[in-house]
Formats: structure tokens, sequence, C-alpha cells
């Protein structure tokens, strides 16, 4: 369907379908028009078809920015992209990692050595990562300044740094950024009713809680063993100490999954968009019965309510 046709096909239906419509398919939300958010889906299917339709099975390389809690997942998938194939999985202290190597031109205090050591460390761990390599590379992207703060903190600083040296080594091939609340929104927030839970909980617990569940069905632990993933055991699987910070590892699986299942939700809108009896209600209502009952097990754990709008059909 060229995109005229699929223009007066996006029209026929209301906002809040394109809204949704949007968020599974990782579409940019431009503004509440109808016109802007047809835009914005043209947009996010046009980028998909050029740069990734093709790429079959799909290499993800995913990034949790961190200078001392740095994390990174790689993964392959299958014909019918899940469950995906964790093939590479670590975090670490980049500055332990790669730090060492530096030779300091001037002073370890100084401004030319903390530029450059920097630009060394990163110039280490493209090495390592070999971005080239992945037919995705999906990167955490950084607020500059959170609600309660006024000023820019300095590791926020370093960390937002950091992620924009990651994309000028990497291009041009094309980096994804992608924020932790869009993640945890496409796959946990636009459901649940957060002012009305009923058991305290810890955002990184339910994330660990959110992939114990999710393994075997979107991802694969190749020689993990059988039973329950436990923190104690999945560290040594991974061969780090188990006083390592957990939300790391979690949070670069997480867009992992996230930019795989934009991109399978493309693919299948794409097969559909090319009839012109295609229901676009049906498809979205199937993706949200899917999402629920992948979250299901969080819900009935921590007796989460659904929002009302998600409890109808």
């Amino acid at each position: 369907m060229v995109d005229q046709q699929l223009v007066k096909k996006l029209t026929s239906y209301t906002n809040p379908v394109l809204n949704e419509l949007a968020i599974i398919c990782g579409c940019p939300v431009l503004s509440t028009t109808k016109a802007n958010r047809i835009s914005g889906i043209l947009a996010g299917y046009n980028f998909y078809l050029k740069n990734y339709h093709e790429k079959q099975p799909r290499k993800t390389l995913s990034i949790d920015i961190g200078i001392r809690n740095f994390s990174y997942c790689k993964t392959i998938a299958s014909p019918n992209t899940f469950p995906l194939t964790v093939t590479k999985w670590d975090k670490f202290d980049l500055f332990d990692r790669y730090g060492a190597g530096y030779e300091y031109l001037l002073h370890e205090s100084s401004v030319v050595d903390e530029r450059y050591q920097l630009n060394y460390i990163v110039n280490q761990l493209m090495n390592e990562l070999k971005p080239s390599d992945f037919d995705v590379v999906v990167l955490e992207t950084q607020r500059t300044r959170s609600v309660s703060n006024s000023a820019t903190l300095p590791n926020v600083l370093k960390n937002f740094t950091l992620e924009n040296l990651i994309i000028g080594h990497t291009y041009p091939q094309i980096v994804i950024p992608m924020s932790s609340s869009s993640m945890l929104n496409f796959w946990i927030g636009r459901y649940i009713q957060s002012s009305k839970t009923k058991k305290s909980k810890s955002p990184k617990r339910v994330r660990f809680d959110l992939i114990k569940s999710w393994r075997g069905k979107m991802f694969e632990l190749p020689g993990y063993p059988s039973g329950e993933l436990k923190k104690k055991e999945f560290m040594e699987y991974l061969n780090l100490k188990e006083r390592n910070k957990i939300d790391d590892l979690v949070d670069s699986l997480l867009y992992n999954l996230t930019i795989n299942s934009y991109f399978n939700n493309l693919k299948e809108f794409h097969e559909l968009v090319q009839y012109d009896d295609c229901d676009l209600i049906e498809f979205v209502n199937s993706k949200r019965a899917i999402q629920l009952e992948f979250i299901e097990p969080l819900i009935e754990k921590y007796e989460l309510e659904i929002k009302d709008s998600w409890m109808k059909s």
C-alpha cells in the first residue's frame, strides 16, 4: 500500500487507535493532531522499511549507559523473532576495564586528560562491542536533568557525553536512542494503574521479575540451568559477582526486547496493510492482549490494577 492509500486508511481510525499503533510500533508521536500522528506512523514505518525490514535473522546490540555500571546485551533473533537468543550479556566499570591502558598527557585531574581519557575508553569499548557486526544498535538515552534537580549533575553530564561519544564512534551506522521511560511504558506503564497498587514495589525488582517470567518465551540463555531465574545463579552464569547491581543488566535486555518488539510489530503491520480490508483495531487489540498476557504474572504477584481504559475490548 503506497503512502497516499495508507494515509487514507489511517485517517479512518480514531486518535486513540493511532496512538496505540504508534506506541506498539515505536513510531514518533509528533503531536496530538490526527495529521501529525499519521505523519509519525509513516515516518517510523518508512524508517523501518528502509533500514531493517530485510535484515533477517536480526542481530541486535543494546546498551544501558553508565560509567561505573555499563551494561550491554547481544542477541540474535529467530526467523519468527522470539525468543531471542542471548549471545553475550555483560556489565562492568568502564574505567576498571579500559582505564589502565591510558597514559596521561598532562595530569589525571586536568580537563585535557578528562576529555582524552573518555575518548580513549570509548575507542577501546567499540573494539569490544563491534557494533558494525550488528543489524540493530539501540542505546539508552540520557536526560540531562531530573524532575527534582534544576541543574545537571556531573555524573549525568558524563553519561550524556558517553552516549554521544558512542554514537559518534559508531557513525554512520544508525544508533537508535531509547529512554527507560518509553521502554517501561511500552511494557508496563500504559496498562497499570500506578496510584492504586497494593504492595510495595521497587521498579528494579519489578523489572527482574518481568524477565524471570519471560525466559523461554521472549529470550533464551544458552547453557543456563533449567528452573527459575535466580540472582545468584544468574550472576554466576554471567561470571559476575553477586553483589553487582542487576538493574543495569536487566535494562540492557529490556531495550533489546523492546526494539525487536517494535520491529516485529512493524513487520506484521507491513504485511497487514497490503490488504485493502485490513483491520487495524483488531491488530492493536491483539497486540494488547499478548502484552497483557506477558505481564500477567507481575499483575498477580503485586496485585496491580489495570487501567480502566484497558479493561475494555
